[in-house]
């Protein structure tokens, strides 16, 4: 886990941290586009809602004990964008943003929604992104994005072409840092698709 730093501006909140020690999953979120003082009470809100959606699916539901969830609420713009590479879908973020505000609190990944009504997402070695605005399929995506952030897990998509025809999109069960020195800007990403465990299948695209 990443400890945190100091920091005298902002302060990381305990949504659910039910583990202690060294055996847990602490997850941070951060939020995009929530862009009012007023509206970090929704992203609270959001953040509450995924605490109990992870602990509902599998494997993370046989272990809800493990996981430790913590937000930093804050109106930062993490510059997250659709159409990443020229992928509609595809939505990427500023890791230079993103890194040092979360290395202000303890975590060992991250989660970013995105406050949005529009279908999206990707996955990174460094952090996870996913829309948030319509619960038909964002909780889905995110625990999608999850995980190929953190058990490197590729798409198993039965529809295709899965990338667009884009090599900088990874679509297969590799180490994503193999793609980087192909010349593709780090961090390689995934592409988002709404699954029934989460791990790749989709019900629809």
């Amino acid at each position: 886990m990443q400890r945190a730093g100091e920091s005298p501006t902002t302060i990381w909140e305990d949504i659910s941290t039910p583990c202690c020690g060294d055996n847990c999953l602490d997850l941070l979120f951060l939020g995009d586009d929530y862009t009012t003082t007023a509206s970090l009470d929704m992203f609270r809100s959001d953040v509450s809602y995924m605490a109990n959606y992870f602990r509902q699916v599998e494997p993370y539901s046989a272990r809800p004990n493990v996981i430790n969830v913590r937000a930093i609420a804050s109106t930062t713009d993490l510059e997250c964008n659709y159409n990443c590479f020229g992928t509609p879908r595809l939505i990427c973020c500023n890791g230079n943003i993103i890194l040092p505000l979360a290395s202000q609190a303890p975590h060992d990944k991250i989660i970013v929604l995105v406050n949005n009504n529009e279908y999206g997402g990707s996955g990174s070695v460094n952090f996870a992104v996913a829309y948030h605005r319509f619960p038909q399929y964002g909780p889905q995506v995110a625990i999608h994005e999850f995980s190929h952030s953190f058990a490197l897990l590729g798409d198993e998509y039965s529809f295709g072409p899965n990338n667009g025809g884009n090599p900088c999109v990874q679509i297969v069960t590799t180490m994503p840092v193999a793609l980087v020195g192909m010349g593709c800007p780090a961090p390689v990403v995934f592409l988002a698709a709404p699954t029934t465990s989460g791990t790749g299948r989709p019900t629809t695209v």
